[in-house]
């Protein structure tokens, strides 16, 4: 059972009801069993919100992270790669939205996916699918170009204080020179704020921080 995080916290703070609402929240717990620290995202995009990667967080601010989205409406749950099922089939059950996922992370997940997503389909209008090849079975990146532009990105990059921001250590990868080449993505789009599925998120110098580890970067 994966430990349950106590609290969560805005990355990119929410404005109040009322206005044009985005906003970025993350919670982290150290999972015993893997040995590592596991994130997990809500990202509020105007009238609706959907979760990333998620992991548990404790009743009372599972109802508190409810309230603060409120009035926006629940859309989904969102898998970055076949790895983070995680909590995933709780939350989409608790919120009574589909689960997301690439279809090539599907025969390696233990459950089914309720709709896919695609490259090239806006998912809920507003994020786009980037595939990254090379990481884990299905493996994804959300970018979202509102808020100075926004990555989500699952186990392609780790942020974790032991190791710094890094790629995915090669013995996890089904091909580490592949995805070396597919993360040049993350590159050709402006950003200032990257989220992960290991480690916080970066927003100071976050481009900075990504050219510099991705080999033949393109500025934007």
């Amino acid at each position: 059972m994966l430990t349950e995080a106590d609290t969560f916290q805005w990355v990119i703070e929410a404005a109040p009801p009322g206005q044009l609402r985005r906003g970025l929240a993350t919670w982290q717990a150290y999972d015993a069993a893997s040995r590592v620290d596991l994130t997990a995202s809500a990202l509020l995009l105007g009238e609706s919100w959907l979760v990333i990667d998620p992991i548990p967080l404790a009743p009372a601010a599972f109802e508190r992270l409810l309230q603060e989205m409120a009035p926006a409406q629940a859309v989904g749950v969102v898998l970055t790669s076949a790895n983070h099922e995680r909590s995933a089939r709780w939350w989409a059950g608790r919120l009574s939205v589909p689960l997301h996922a690439h279809p090539e992370a599907a025969p390696a997940m233990e459950g089914t996916i309720d709709m896919p997503c695609l490259p090239g389909q806006p998912l809920f209008a507003a994020l786009e699918v980037v595939p990254l090849p090379g990481a884990a079975p299905g493996e994804i990146a959300l970018y979202d170009g509102a808020m100075g532009g926004l990555w989500i990105i699952g186990d392609a990059l780790i942020h974790l204080e032991a190791t710094g921001l890094c790629f995915l250590p090669d013995r996890y990868c089904s091909d580490p020179g592949l995805l070396r080449q597919s993360a040049r993505a993350l590159l050709e789009r402006p950003f200032r704020t990257v989220a992960f599925a290991h480690g916080p998120a970066l927003t100071a110098d976050a481009f900075q921080s990504l050219s510099a580890l991705i080999p033949g970067e393109k500025t934007p």
